[in-house]
C-alpha cells in the first residue's frame, strides 16, 4: 500500500492520465547529433549493382555532412553502416528474417 510517496504516485497517476505540469521547452534551434541515409534495394550478387547503391548511399551521407559542417561548424567523430544479408538461393528473405552486421 505505500510502495510510492504520495508525490511519486500523484506524479504516475497523472502521467497515466496524459497530465504534465512541467512546462514546454523550447527546443527550435536545438542541433541534431546524428545524420541519417538509408537506402534499400533487392537483394543481389552482382556486385557492381551492390557498389553503386554504395555510392548513392556514400554520395547523399557526404552531401548532407557538408551541408551541415557548413552551417554548424562542426564535423562528424564516427560513421555507422548497417546492413542486412540474405542467405536464401533466390535472394529472398528466409521466413526467420536476415543477420545484421555493424561496421564502425
Amino acid at each position: 500500500q505505500n510502495a510510492f510517496s504520495l508525490e511519486t504516485a500523484q506524479f504516475v497517476f497523472n502521467a497515466c492520465q496524459g497530465i504534465d505540469h512541467e512546462p514546454v521547452k523550447q527546443t527550435s534551434g536545438a542541433l541534431v547529433k546524428s545524420i541519417t541515409a538509408f537506402k534499400s534495394f533487392v537483394a543481389s550478387k552482382n556486385q557492381s549493382e551492390i557498389h553503386n547503391w554504395l555510392k548513392l548511399l556514400a554520395k547523399e551521407i557526404t552531401e548532407r555532412v557538408a551541408e551541415d559542417s557548413t552551417r554548424n561548424h562542426r564535423y562528424p567523430k564516427s560513421c555507422t553502416l548497417n546492413y542486412t544479408y540474405y542467405t536464401t538461393s533466390n535472394g529472398r528473405r528466409p521466413s526467420g528474417g536476415g543477420s545484421s552486421r555493424s561496421q564502425r
